[in-house]
């Protein structure tokens, strides 16, 4: 069987409109992908948490979704306030939901996935990849499996058709594991996720390498929910923006999420995506 992945949408702009808008509520709910461990996710967070709760004086409260699908259909039930969500899963959200980007880190702008393979893998192209096994990440996983595949595809390397075997991590580290196990000879990760590993001393290179990086794209975004006046958006989005590595306070909350600083987000910088789902080709 073969199908292609498409999801139809018409960017218009995405501005709220003034009918029954909220202000703000006593409680912030904050959705967020599962992409560390839960305990360690909110150690990462914490610190942004404090800073959005005071800026804002509102109470702050964190939901880590199970995965992909929930957090969108959290954000549909108005459940969660705030999202960030990965390029395919605003563009999700957007289409279905109305959600209204407001920031993204300045790495959104030009995020990159990286294709491991080996310490020993003789590899030098993707091209060598053809007759090999690969495992993606999520199959809902901007960064570890709608834009590798985009990009392999592109490269001459269309998944089914050139490899060996495919298959879909519950997540990156979930990748990571697999391929140090040399269950599959390559696979497709966030290279945020690879670099800080690396940094970190949980990735050596000694057990994996990068074969290959894809160009950058758009990836991250924090929404809010439409129905939320223009006022309120604003408080939202100039918390964020307001973070700077001049203040000692700031510097630590950027460090720990990974970020120079905050740019403001628009539908706009998400109108590949238009042409990237409809184009990426799935066999079965």
């Amino acid at each position: 069987m073969v199908w292609i992945l498409v999801l139809s949408f018409i960017f218009t702009g995405c501005q709220p409109q003034d009918v029954s808008l909220r202000e703000t509520p006593e409680l912030l709910t904050i959705g967020v992908l599962p992409f560390q461990e839960p305990e360690r996710l909110r150690d990462t967070l914490q610190p942004l948490l404090d800073y959005l709760s005071e800026t804002l004086e509102v109470e702050i409260q964190l939901t880590i979704a199970s995965d992909y699908e929930q957090l969108i259909e959290e954000f549909g039930t108005k459940s969660i306030d705030i999202a960030s969500f990965g390029g395919v899963g605003f563009v999700e959200a957007y289409e279905r939901f109305d959600a209204f980007p407001i920031v993204s880190r300045e790495i959104d702008q030009r995020y990159t996935s990286y294709v491991l393979v080996g310490a020993d893998d003789p590899a030098v192209s993707l091209l060598d990849l053809r007759t090999k096994s690969f495992l993606f990440g999520p199959v809902d996983s901007t960064s570890g499996h709608v834009m590798p595949r985009y990009f392999l595809q592109n490269a001459g390397v269309a998944p089914e058709q050139a490899l060996s075997k495919i298959d879909y991590s519950n997540s990156h580290a979930d990748t990571i594991i697999r391929l140090i196990e040399n269950e599959f000879d390559a696979g497709a990760v966030s290279a945020e996720v690879v670099d800080r590993m690396f940094q970190a001393g949980q990735l050596n290179t000694d057990e994996l390498r990068v074969l290959w990086e894809t160009p950058p794209y758009f990836n991250y975004t924090w929404v809010v929910q439409p129905d939320y006046s223009v006022t309120v958006i604003n408080q939202i989005r100039d918390a964020f923006l307001s973070l700077t590595k001049s203040n000692s306070r700031h510097a630590q909350i950027l460090e720990t999420i990974g970020a120079e600083y905050y740019v403001p987000a628009s539908v706009e910088d998400y109108d590949a995506f238009e042409e990237i789902l409809n184009s990426i080709i799935i066999s079965e």
